[in-house]
């Protein structure tokens, strides 16, 4: 049967659609120092979101100051995804890595000198600006690193340790405002991505950027422009996954910590003890999708079929979650629910993930990473100011209406738009 120009058929078999990895074993020594990027980049954003009931109190912010705050974040994550992207695809992740790292690093740590909502904006749009190529690096190292098989599981690894942070956000901060105060917390977690450079820089060849250099200059890597990505339909059904994606975990981690202490009436003590449960559920919704779905090619099922199942069982848990959570009748319950969402939720990024592998090759990853991250901090930020501005005015009733309706979305979305997996050659 004849296919379309420039589109392999790779939608029913387990064929591998790239070489594969050039050094498996470094590969997975790279995953894991990149992992614990993630965790280190996820514990700087949380400090906020875990410390916002006792900075608003002191500082006198409403929920839509707040909701300003997390808006400039993400409008640095938005004006920067771009550029960020060009970065990974032209310098490679081991430059790339090193740069941004630092700069976050230093943005994160100068939080702790803030001491009104305008510098706090400054500060969350340059920790924003540089912490957005984190998620553009691991897409690229797993679609460089690893064959099709083995993508789902390393973006579930990888992705799985932001909900470490998560996990570990609550319990550390918490713990060290308490014990000193919000600005010490703000200057410890920071220190650990100036450290983490170290064995960065060890550990990752300076000829394994150099070598894909040299390999891809004959594919025309960076004739290859935004405007061409754009024209294919999977670009767009990529885009519109992560903007649908995004805002989710979006809201999860930003919110939940002031949806325990407003909404339920917890302490900064008793918020600590029960919002990392959520967040671990969440890690355990990502390794159990990208193991699901690994084990399903393993057994002779197609890259399609093996992506689908996780994200569309997931989208179901989360949908249906999200509209219970309002009504659960203790703390308890709505924890528990919260888990069952955040498990239903993270069971869609390993999928997603995956797909930027199997549909583009390697020499585009990064810009195609960057496109979709635009529209997903795009709709982050109008979903993170409309919340603020609907929690000032109402209650917590349509936000989580609203986090019910967009699994269903994502599914019209993978079924209609992003379509059936097919290589696509650019």
């Amino acid at each position: 049967m004849e296919r379309p120009a420039g589109v392999t058929r790779s939608e029913e078999t387990n064929e591998e659609p790239d070489p594969g990895a050039p050094y498996p074993r470094l590969g997975w020594a790279l995953l894991g120092l990149v992992s614990l990027a993630f965790v280190i980049n996820f514990l700087d954003r949380q400090v906020l979101s875990v410390l916002a009931p006792t900075i608003r109190r002191e500082l006198h912010l409403s929920n839509s100051d707040y909701g300003l705050i997390l808006f400039c974040f993400l409008l640095g994550m938005a004006v920067f995804q771009v550029p960020n992207g060009v970065l990974m695809d032209r310098a490679g992740p081991r430059r790339a890595f090193t740069l941004v790292v630092f700069i976050w690093s230093v943005a994160s740590m100068l939080h702790a000198a803030a001491r009104s909502a305008l510098q706090f904006c400054v500060l969350r749009f340059s920790l924003g600006a540089a912490e957005c190529a984190n998620y553009t690096g691991g897409l690229k190292l797993v679609a460089q690193q690893f064959p099709t098989r083995e993508r789902g599981l390393a973006g579930a690894i990888f992705n799985s340790c932001t909900f470490v942070a998560s996990v570990l956000a609550p319990i550390i901060v918490t713990w060290l405002a308490l014990r000193y105060s919000w600005r010490t917390a703000f200057l410890v977690a920071s220190s650990s991505g100036l450290l983490w450079l170290v064995p960065w820089l060890i550990v990752y060849p300076k000829r394994l950027d150099q070598g894909r250099v040299d390999e891809q200059a004959g594919q025309t890597r960076d004739d290859v422009g935004l405007g061409r990505l754009l024209k294919i339909r999977q670009t767009w059904g990529l885009i519109l996954l992560r903007s649908l994606t995004g805002p989710l975990s979006q809201f999860y981690w930003l919110w939940l910590p002031e949806y325990f202490s407003s909404a339920r009436g917890l302490t900064l003590a008793q918020t600590g003890r029960v919002v990392w449960i959520p967040y671990l559920f969440g890690g355990l919704g990502n390794l159990f999708s990208g193991y699901a779905a690994g084990a399903l090619m393993r057994r002779g099922r197609s890259i399609d079929f093996s992506r689908r199942v996780p994200l569309l069982f997931g989208a179901c848990i989360v949908c249906a979650a999200n509209w219970c959570v309002f009504f659960a009748p203790t703390v308890g319950a709505a924890v528990a629910l919260l888990a069952v969402a955040n498990f239903g939720a993270n069971m869609i990024e390993p999928s997603f993930i995956g797909y930027f592998g199997d549909f583009f090759p390697e020499h585009v990853v990064g810009r195609v990473t960057s496109l979709t991250g635009v529209g997903d901090n795009i709709m982050s930020m109008l979903l993170m100011l409309s919340t603020g501005i609907v929690l000032d005015r109402y209650s917590y009733l349509p936000v989580f209406v609203i986090a019910g309706a967009i699994p269903l979305l994502i599914i019209a979305d993978v079924v209609f738009v992003l379509g059936r997996v097919r290589r696509i050659e650019v």
